[in-house]
């Protein structure tokens, strides 16, 4: 089989993101909480919507490694092509009924990531980016528009969004000194 063109990744990806969104949607604010071994929270829309993602790349692709939040995966070692999978990030968010969650897809070649397709369901917006095709947003049906990095060069200039800044230097409890979010 020829190597797949980083358009025709990137527009599988897109369909995925949407075909995982119609499994997760009637899913949401409405779902058991179950805890994997080291304590975090997974949903019958996370083990489902992987178990749908990984069907159709294998459909697809059956020569391409997948790794999955919820599955782990094989044939990794040395992959040509790897899809790495986050069904659900935020479940947290998911399960209590908040729209700050998404799944997340990305293609590397050869080691090199390539695609990634953030679908943020709840908000009815994608992002998405393919190696020197630049960063897209696209909210419902209308065009896509390209995202461009700030000019702000001191973080403090910066307009920063989080849903969860635990894992981050800006949670207080991760730094001695005081942190000031005037900007927010």
């Amino acid at each position: 089989m020829a190597e797949p063109t980083l358009d025709e990744i990137l527009e599988f990806a897109l369909e995925l993101t949407g075909e995982a969104g119609r499994f997760i949607l009637p899913l949401w604010k409405n779902v058991a909480v179950d805890h994997k071994p080291d304590g975090s929270e997974v949903t019958e829309a996370d083990r489902g919507a992987e178990k749908l993602l990984r069907q159709r790349i294998a459909e697809r692709y059956p020569e391409h490694a997948i790794l999955g939040e919820e599955f782990g995966g094989d044939r990794l070692r040395d992959a040509e092509h790897l899809w790495l999978l986050d069904p659900v990030d935020g479940t947290a968010s998911f399960a209590i009924g908040l729209p700050t969650f998404g799944t997340l897809i990305a293609y590397l070649r050869r080691g090199e990531p390539c695609v990634g397709v953030i679908g943020a369901h709840a908000l009815d917006e994608a992002v998405y980016a393919a190696k020197g095709q630049g960063c897209w947003l696209q909210r419902g049906g209308t065009r896509p528009r390209r995202l461009r990095t700030s000019d702000a060069a001191d973080p403090s200039d910066a307009f920063v969004v989080a849903t969860n800044l635990e894992y981050t230097d800006l949670d207080p409890r991760n730094r001695n000194e005081s942190v000031r979010l005037s900007k927010l």
